[in-house]
């Protein structure tokens, strides 16, 4: 009798562990699968920040990457949602707060800063127009505490600059 003909094949009734047990998950992180949805996890560090969404196995080390659409809450209350690339939000719409600094971020992201057209405000200015590599880079509208709105333009030496709106 050939070896293929030994190994039985699970009944299409039975259901994985939902409880993954993998040396690549490091102790202290607690990932648990959605059966009907099989790229789709929580995952929940020990530090206490928890991630829920889609992930991959990284190639290089076999370890699990945020890849796809999901949220990612640390600890202190920060907010990560949109989509993720390779453990970053890149993505055209994505979303950050930090509630202890009162700063929302709304828009799009590369390799995990601001990039592209976005919203951003911390209680002190709002700004929303064009972001290049985490920093405001205009063209865009800046509205102060005061209420006066600026606008926002690139000069051809990469700075920015502002005038004020009348």
């Amino acid at each position: 009798m050939d070896k293929k003909d030994k190994i039985k094949p699970k009944s299409a009734n039975q259901t994985p562990d939902p409880q993954i047990t993998d040396p690549a998950i490091p102790d202290g992180i607690q990932v648990t699968l959605d059966l009907q949805h099989p790229l789709f996890a929580t995952v929940e560090y020990e530090n206490g920040d928890r991630y829920v969404g889609e992930y991959s196995a990284s190639d290089l080390d076999n370890r699990l990457m945020r890849n796809g659409v999901g949220k990612y809450v640390t600890f202190d209350g920060h907010l990560y949602s949109g989509h993720w690339k390779n453990n970053k939000l890149s993505g055209p719409i994505c979303l950050h707060v930090w509630p202890l600094m009162n700063v929302h971020y709304k828009g799009e992201m590369l390799d995990g800063q601001y990039h592209g057209e976005g919203e951003y405000s911390d209680g002190k200015i709002h700004y929303f127009g064009r972001f290049c590599n985490g920093t405001m880079c205009g063209p865009g509208v800046l509205t102060d505490c005061l209420g006066g709105r600026w606008t926002a333009v690139q000069n051809r030496n990469n700075t920015l600059r502002f005038w004020l709106r009348s």
